[in-house]
């Protein structure tokens, strides 16, 4: 038990604890003034003890404790004045007029500041129910809007899908994909039918990818605008980075528009195909390179997959309350 109560590190918790709460505690002015208040008491009383003894209407004999003047100051800082004990020097009346002031002016500090602490505590109550309260609103407004915004998102997961997975690889039953397992040479068959009774059958894989990620980047828009998602930035980030991405990677037109070229009297989708399948070493950037733009659309694809997993989980995170 010694060793545990002297030891060095011990102490040093214990006094670095003493020294956080007195710290906390002192911070409220109301705390100070008020210990001003008090500590003014035995501090005059010392003075008072130690004024020759006619400075006060009592003889030598009559002093008999420093209770007497711990008493005499009480008397004096609350300006009771009974009468008991009485100074009658200059010296000693100066030094009671001195705490009956100083006593007026603590308290009054003191109950000033606390009446302010007491109207902060109310207004920060009250905005903190405002917040609260506008927090709700915009938790019930993205609610409402939730639905359709996973919808678009679960299209989106569906497009995606059909883009880097080739035909005959594709299992409708269980379309979820592993962003680590995305391969840009599995894309070969984005020029080719995505297999959906809902799309039509000249509708390709790319073509869809492209038109519902517009429509995932409309309704991102357009929550953006009806909901403070500011309220949830771990919402707000990924959604901001998606649309980011949208923008930085975009080479819809040209993308769009090899249906309508040939390459040495073939169908560019079909030279273009063969090489994503066959493509070898790092997906790197280079002027004047037509691979760029498959490229692009790679990266795009791996970091919206991330970003939409980032939403999806902040979506759960935000409603988990209602399960």
């Amino acid at each position: 038990m010694r060793r545990v109560l002297f030891n060095k590190g011990y102490l040093k918790i214990v006094f670095y604890k003493l020294r956080v709460f007195l710290k906390e505690k002192f911070s409220r002015k109301s705390i100070r003034y008020g210990f001003a208040f008090f500590a003014i008491i035995p501090f005059f009383a010392i003075i008072y003890y130690f004024l020759p003894a006619d400075s006060w209407n009592m003889s030598i004999e009559d002093r008999t404790s420093f209770g007497d003047f711990l008493y005499f100051s009480i008397v004096s800082i609350t300006t009771l004045g009974f009468g008991d004990i009485c100074p009658i020097t200059t010296c000693s009346r100066f030094f009671v007029a001195l705490e009956s002031i100083g006593g007026i002016v603590f308290i009054g500090l003191f109950l000033n500041s606390l009446s302010s602490e007491q109207a902060k505590r109310v207004s920060d109550y009250e905005k903190e129910r405002q917040k609260e309260e506008y927090y709700e609103i915009e938790r019930n407004k993205l609610n409402l809007q939730r639905k359709m915004f996973e919808t678009r998102i679960n299209r989106y997961l569906l497009s995606a899908y059909c883009l880097v997975t080739p035909i005959e690889k594709r299992k409708f039953t269980d379309t979820k994909i592993d962003v680590d397992e995305i391969t840009f040479n599995d894309m070969y068959d984005m020029f080719r039918q995505t297999l959906l009774l809902t799309q039509d059958i000249n509708t390709s894989s790319l073509e869809m990818f492209l038109h519902v990620q517009d429509e995932l980047f409309a309704e991102m828009s357009d929550l953006l605008k009806i909901v403070n998602v500011g309220y949830w930035t771990y919402l707000l980030i990924p959604m901001n980075n998606f649309m980011l991405y949208c923008v930085e990677f975009d080479y819809k037109d040209s993308l769009l528009g090899i249906k309508h070229m040939s390459l040495g009297g073939k169908p560019a989708s079909e030279c273009f195909s063969e090489i994503i399948k066959n493509h070898n070493g790092d997906l790197e950037f280079k002027p004047s390179n037509a691979m760029n733009q498959f490229i692009a659309l790679f990266n795009l694809i791996v970091k919206n997959l991330k970003e939409i997993e980032r939403i999806q989980d902040a979506l759960t995170f935000i409603f988990r309350q209602e399960n």
